[in-house]
């Protein structure tokens, strides 16, 4: 009986251990079970977390690139209205200069009676001459009168009746002037 007592006592300290084996096998998978979910869980908090400061990151890098780009742009535009302004005023002061010279040289009585010519004026129409009072030696018209007006560059008005006929250079000028932008494309 010794021996059958040893025998169920021993059966019985197997089983128990077993069941203590399998508990702690169980236990130990469980709570790894719930360390891997809570690890898993925290993971994709993280990676959600990072992933939101990447995106507030990228956005406001964007931001500060397209305000950077828009401010370059501007600037950029600025400069460009800024030289093109310049090529213009360059380009009028060389123009104007070459006028100057024109309204100084014989070619210039020779586009004065040109122009004259061009008017075909006889001499019994009364005809008012509006010219600059330094260039009152041109012209040599009978039934002409004379007015005298500021023109920077020269040339004359000629009204005949109601009608009035530009030949100015400040006119001539200002359409070269007006030509130039808008064949260059020099838009200011």
């Amino acid at each position: 009986m010794a021996g059958e007592k040893a025998k169920v006592s021993k059966e019985i300290v197997s089983i128990i251990d077993e069941e203590a084996h399998n508990y702690t096998e169980m236990s130990q998978r469980a709570q790894k079970e719930k360390v891997d979910a809570e690890l898993s869980a925290y993971k994709l908090q993280v990676e959600h977390s990072i992933k939101s400061r990447i995106k507030s990151i990228k956005d406001r890098e964007e931001k500060k690139r397209s305000r950077v780009e828009s401010e370059l742009r501007f600037s950029v535009q600025k400069r460009l209205r800024m030289r093109r302004q310049e090529l213009l005023e360059s380009f009028g002061n060389d123009l104007k200069e070459d006028v100057i010279r024109f309204r100084e040289s014989d070619n210039y009585k020779q586009y004065l009676d040109d122009c004259l010519k061009v008017l075909n004026l006889n001499e019994t129409s009364s005809v008012v001459i509006s010219i600059r009072e330094e260039d009152q030696s041109f012209f040599n018209l009978k039934n002409a009168r004379f007015k005298f007006i500021d023109l920077e560059l020269g040339g004359f008005l000629c009204e005949v009746g109601n009608v009035v006929h530009d030949y100015t250079l400040d006119s001539r000028f200002n359409s070269a002037m007006e030509y130039f932008v808008q064949e260059s494309k020099l838009w200011i």
